[in-house]
C-alpha cells in the first residue's frame, strides 16, 4: 500500500488522480444537492403570506395632554368613572358601529352622565360595555347586526 501512494509510476499517478476526482465530483454533487434543496425549501417555506401579529396596545392614548386614553378616575363605590368629551365621543361612535349587538340595543349616551367639570361619568355597565366594544373594535370584528 505505501507503494501505490509513493509511487511515480504512470499508472500509479492516473488512479489516484482518478480518485480524488471521483471523491471531489462526489462532494461536488452532494453541494449542489443541498443547495437545490434549501432553495426549494426557500421557495416553497416563503409562498405562503406572511400574517403580522395583531398588534395589542401596551399603553394608554393620550387625551387632554394626559396619557390617560379619556379614563380621569373612579367614581366612589366601584359605581364606574370619570371620562373625557373625547372618550365619550368615542363610546358613541362604537355604540353606533356595535349597540344593536346587545340586548336591548344600546342607545346613544347609555349610561353616561354630564358632570359640572364638562366631563362626564360612565356607570360601570357603560364601562363594561365600552370595553367589551373597544375589544371587538381593535379585533376588526364586524357588527352581527347592521
Amino acid at each position: 500500500m505505501t507503494h501505490y501512494r509513493n509511487c511515480a509510476c504512470y499508472d500509479c499517478r492516473q488512479s489516484r488522480a482518478r480518485r480524488r476526482a471521483t471523491v471531489r465530483n462526489i462532494i461536488g454533487a452532494l453541494f449542489c444537492a443541498a443547495v437545490i434543496v434549501a432553495w426549494l425549501c426557500f421557495i416553497v417555506g416563503c409562498a405562503g403570506t406572511v400574517t403580522p401579529a395583531v398588534v395589542d396596545s401596551q399603553q394608554a392614548s393620550f387625551d387632554q395632554g394626559g396619557q390617560n386614553s379619556g379614563f380621569l378616575g373612579w367614581l366612589p363605590n366601584n359605581a364606574g368613572g370619570i371620562f373625557t368629551p373625547r372618550a365619550r365621543d368615542r363610546y358613541n361612535a362604537l355604540i353606533a358601529i356595535y349597540g344593536r349587538d346587545f340586548l336591548p340595543p344600546l342607545e346613544l349616551d347609555a349610561g353616561v352622565f354630564h358632570r359640572a367639570d364638562d366631563n362626564y361619568d360612565l356607570t360601570a355597565a357603560a364601562m363594561y360595555n365600552f370595553d367589551v366594544m373597544s375589544k371587538w373594535h381593535r379585533m376588526g370584528r364586524e357588527p352581527k347586526n347592521k
